[in-house]
C-alpha cells in the first residue's frame, strides 16, 4: 500500500469537524496528522505536521486568513465553510494556479 495522504484538519471540534476527524481516522488512506481548534497556531502546526492536504472546517470570519497562510505552503486544501467573496476566489483561483497548488472551495459542507 502506498503512504496515506496526511491530512490536518482545521476547526477539528466543531461539529463538522469531529465527524470529519473521525471518518478521516478510520480510513487506511488517510492520516490524521493534526486537529486544530481556534486555539493553535495554524502556521506552525502546518510547518510541525507538514500535511499533504489541510481540511478547513472553521467560520466565515477567519477562512480568508486561512486560505492566504494555505497559499504560502507546498500543500493542498480543501475550503467547507462558506465567508468567501467574489474577489477572494479568484486571487485565491490565480493564485493556486500560480503556485500549482490544488484547492477546492465548498461552502455546503453538512450533516445530513
Amino acid at each position: 500500500m502506498n503512504k496515506p495522504i496526511q491530512i490536518l484538519v482545521n476547526g477539528a471540534f466543531g461539529k463538522m469537524g469531529k465527524m470529519a476527524c473521525e471518518t478521516l481516522g478510520k480510513h487506511p488512506h488517510f492520516q490524521l496528522v493534526a486537529q486544530l481548534g481556534r486555539e493553535h497556531d495554524l502556521c506552525a502546526e502546518i510547518e510541525k505536521s507538514t500535511p499533504d492536504i489541510v481540511l478547513d472546517l472553521t467560520r466565515a470570519d477567519c477562512i480568508w486568513h486561512n486560505c492566504q497562510t494555505y497559499t504560502k505552503y507546498p500543500i493542498r486544501f480543501v475550503v467547507g465553510t462558506s465567508g468567501l467573496d467574489q474577489n477572494q476566489i479568484e486571487w485565491l483561483t490565480k493564485t493556486c494556479e500560480l503556485n500549482r497548488q490544488g484547492a477546492m472551495i465548498v461552502p455546503n459542507f453538512s450533516i445530513g
